[in-house]
């Protein structure tokens, strides 16, 4: 299965017009709707492991991470043993455990923790509705209506299920690694924080501003759910001043290659 190994991955990031370094650090993660993961490590990394292979077994996937992570061990060994690092030796965790603690009870992540669970109940108890709705396009289509017309709102709809799916733990997760990094102290170059801690806030943020656009989508086809999508949508609104209050710079930051 495995080509190169890390090593030969790091290697490649050496060679002229190939990977875009660290460009991984600052995208959503969303690898199918990406226009860099031709110069994306992480992204060859996936195919060099076995992850995008067809067989998407869980035995699979436990297998490609097992190898990827024996591989890792043995490249950070071998770099350890060279530069003089002992692996073994204790490192003091105090500042990175309080900065964790902080940033779980932190109100912010309390309420991105509430959006995924308004979310998830929402799915979880509304299956009947999407099929209902799924059932509407294709009535519609067997009525003779303009196709073209029918498949974009088809598309429409979809996609905007595929966001919210996509973003609603993800926002929850880029919050708390936001905080977390903001308030360790650890780190003695300012501007690596800043830039660290609104990276992840502006994942986030943009996030939650694709996910109010698409409950706004689903708003608009979903009528008999009006009450409770809007309920969604006031929370996500008022989330986003949050978010923007907590992290003062992060509407105007600029992630390389993707704002």
């Amino acid at each position: 299965m495995k080509k190169k190994g890390i090593r030969g991955m790091i290697d490649k990031l050496k060679e002229p017009n190939n990977f875009i370094s660290g460009i991984y650090n600052y995208c959503d993660g969303w690898c199918e709707r990406c226009s860099y993961t031709e110069r994306c490590l992480n992204y060859s990394t996936r195919f060099e492991y076995g992850f995008n292979e067809d067989d998407d077994s869980l035995e699979n996937t436990l297998d490609s991470v097992s190898e990827m992570f024996s591989d890792l061990s043995g490249f950070l060994k071998e770099e350890a043993e060279k530069r003089g690092i002992d692996l073994n030796e204790e490192v003091d965790m105090s500042d990175y455990e309080n900065a964790k603690e902080k940033a779980n009870s932190h109100p912010l992540t309390t309420k991105t923790y509430k959006y995924f669970q308004l979310v998830n109940d929402w799915f979880n108890s509304r299956k009947e509705i999407l099929t209902k709705q799924t059932d509407e396009f294709i009535k519609s289509a067997e009525l003779g209506f303009d196709e073209e017309k029918i498949q974009n709102n088809v598309n429409e709809f979809q996609d905007a299920i595929e966001v919210i799916r996509w973003y609603f733990t993800l926002i929850r997760v880029k919050i708390n690694r936001a905080l977390h990094t903001k308030f360790e102290n650890s780190y003695d170059d300012e501007e690596f924080t800043f830039e660290q801690v609104n990276t992840s806030a502006k994942i986030a943020l943009v996030g939650c501003e694709k996910s109010l656009a698409a409950w706004k989508t689903l708003y608009d086809y979903l009528k008999e759910d009006e009450d409770k999508i809007l309920t969604i949508l006031a929370y996500l609104d008022k989330l986003i001043k949050e978010i923007k209050e907590e992290f003062p710079d992060v509407a105007e930051f600029k992630r390389p290659y993707f704002d």
